[in-house]
């Protein structure tokens, strides 16, 4: 789909786009750009900071359902749907949705987990917008930790999925990434890196919004109880590793390494997510079965019957993620079996090469040693030549000072002048 180019200017919007795992230190994020003077939702008028407008999560929701997904979806969005019938109305229900929450407003604040997946479509809807945009992310914490009323694998992969896209979709962009022991502990710290890596300034002091924001961080920390340090309990390892280089970034900045092992783990979690996502749908796909079968019966499934469709789901989860870390443990050693063979072919190639050259330079030295043999063997049959013809003139010589031949010389000479006629 192609998407008008908005040149970047003085006048130019900014928006700053907040992505995490978990709602409510996304919404706190969120909250304290509002509190230092970011625009947020004309739909939260009355609600206050640290909340997410229900009209963006509303129409995200419409979004992802239009492409056969959800917020609950562990799968990355379907790329091909921007070029689908669907997304020139997405897109322009959007810029129209953005007006009417934010206006004419020079710098605004834009928040919704569920944003994580769909970042090139809202990009191309603040450009068409006419902002520049930002990105927040908050490493999550809630979104990965135990929910008794969620799945607890299912979710840690949506979780993953999120932190995967939400990273990899903003590079390019001015960003931040920030903790929530961070943003409960050390706002003003947040505040401040956040500002020099926008290269913006905030429309209000800090200390002038000292008592909205420790309103803001009570809440938070009452609802939340966010943790003190980094997390060490997470059990997927793809997780546990993005985790790990992101709330890292969040700590000491961005790595080249980071990124080469985030783009690993997102690559082989896509190819693992399209068969997790299969046992999951198959399992909803029973329980629906199940419940249109009780319901023609006039029967509604009982409660330790839904306990076990739940508990059916969970083991066909947990054994789909066996099955793909040993599908990821044997590719990995497969992996480093085709690098080690690389790397000795590469050694032999080395070698060859080398080899090659010291004959190149042997057959040179060769043809220049032949060359010079060559001319001096010419060079010597000239002096040979030379001698010879001297040799011959010497024998001349001998024969000539001989007696005998003077003798003979004489009597040859008497002869003709005898036989010569008076």
């Amino acid at each position: 789909m192609a998407i008008r180019k908005v040149k970047q200017s003085q006048e130019l919007k900014s928006c700053i786009l907040v992505l995490g795992t978990d709602d409510a230190s996304v919404a706190v994020m969120s909250g304290l750009a509002g509190a230092l003077g970011c625009e947020i939702p004309a739909s939260l008028a009355g609600i206050g900071l640290g909340a997410i407008s229900p009209r963006i999560r509303a129409f995200n929701e419409e979004l992802l359902s239009s492409a056969g997904s959800s917020s609950e979806d562990f799968t990355s969005f379907h790329g091909a749907w921007m070029d689908s019938p669907y997304a020139p109305d997405f897109l322009d229900r959007a810029v129209a949705l953005l007006d009417e929450e934010f206006g004419r407003a020079p710098l605004f604040v834009l928040s919704d987990p569920a944003i994580s997946r769909l970042v090139p479509f809202w990009a191309a809807a603040l450009e068409r917008f006419g902002c520049a945009v930002h990105a927040a992310i908050v490493v999550g914490d809630e979104g990965v930790a135990d929910d008794p009323g969620r799945n607890g694998p299912l979710a840690e992969m949506i979780a993953l999925r999120q932190m995967l896209d939400g990273e990899g979709e903003t590079r390019g962009m001015a960003r931040v990434f920030v903790t929530p022991e961070q943003l409960a502990q050390q706002w003003a710290e947040v505040v401040e890196r956040t500002r020099k890596a926008f290269r913006l300034s905030w429309p209000k002091a800090a200390d002038t919004a000292e008592f909205d924001v420790a309103d803001l961080l009570e809440q938070y920390r009452r609802e939340t109880s966010p943790p003190a340090g980094p997390r060490t309990d997470i059990r997927n390892a793809w997780l546990g590793q993005t985790y790990g280089v992101l709330s890292g970034w969040a700590r000491t900045g961005e790595t080249a390494d980071g990124q080469a092992a985030l783009d690993r783990i997102r690559a082989e979690f896509d190819v693992a997510s399209m068969a997790f996502a299969r046992v999951v749908r198959a399992a909803g796909r029973r329980r629906q079965q199940t419940a249109l079968k009780s319901c023609a019966n006039g029967l509604r499934p009982s409660p330790r019957q839904a306990v076990a469709n739940g508990s059916d789901e969970l083991e066909s989860v947990k054994a789909a993620l066996l099955e793909q870390r040993r599908n990821a443990t044997l590719l990995g050693a497969q992996m480093e079996q085709q690098i080690e063979a690389r790397e000795a072919v590469e050694a032999q190639l080395l070698d060859a090469q080398a080899e090659i050259a010291a004959s190149r330079s042997r057959r040179k030295e060769m043809a220049r040693v032949i060359g010079n043999r060559e001319a001096k063997i010419a060079r010597l049959n000239e002096e040979l030549a030379a001698r010879y013809d001297e040799l011959a003139k010497l024998q001349r010589l001998m024969v000539r000072s001989n007696p005998l031949w003077a003798a003979k010389a004489a009597v040859k000479k008497i002869n003709r002048s005898v036989r010569r006629p008076s």
